[in-house]
């Protein structure tokens, strides 16, 4: 994931009806790397602009509008494949490039926690020696004891740590 960058202009979302809301990005530009923080009140946007720049959630945007995303690999323009309906290149470049932790963790509930670690490395085909990468990480987590536990048995903390760990 070297030189990974997300480079969003003018970016749009907007979701009528109950439950509306409007997020505009002017401006946003992260670089692998980079810590960033999003703050602020409850239902400001926060979660949805992760969620657009993490390719699950189509934005809204009319002309001069930009959604980038720099690679190794290349610049891929992410909203021209939105409005092509390219979801498996977005699923593609999410489980290559693109990673991030729900407030709920967001973990398959019929997978173990250590299954649920594994699973972005079963997708990519790179399982070599990731068992004991998942051990050695799951000791530093402090969530070793709870490997082979399911997500309804584990606290919130412990999913959270679950997903970082994946």
């Amino acid at each position: 994931m070297e030189n990974t960058v997300f480079s969003l202009r003018d970016l749009h979302v907007v979701r009528p009806g109950a439950g509306a809301f409007r997020l505009h990005v002017r401006s946003l530009d992260v670089r692998q790397g980079q810590l960033l923080a999003l703050t602020g009140p409850s239902g400001c946007g926060k979660s949805t602009a992760l969620d657009v720049l993490a390719g699950i959630l189509r934005p809204d945007s009319g002309d001069g509008s930009r959604f980038l995303l720099r690679t190794a690999d290349g610049e891929t323009d992410m909203l021209a494949l939105w409005r092509a309906g390219r979801l498996d290149a977005l699923a593609r470049l999410r489980g290559k490039h693109l990673g991030y932790v729900l407030q709920t963790g967001g973990l398959l509930p019929f997978l173990s926690a250590r299954d649920n670690i594994l699973l972005p490395c079963r997708c990519l085909g790179n399982m070599g020696r990731r068992l004991e990468a998942v051990w050695n990480m799951a000791t530093a987590l402090g969530i070793d004891r709870l490997l082979l536990q399911m997500p309804a048995s584990l606290s919130v903390g412990e999913r959270q740590r679950v997903a970082i760990a994946r």
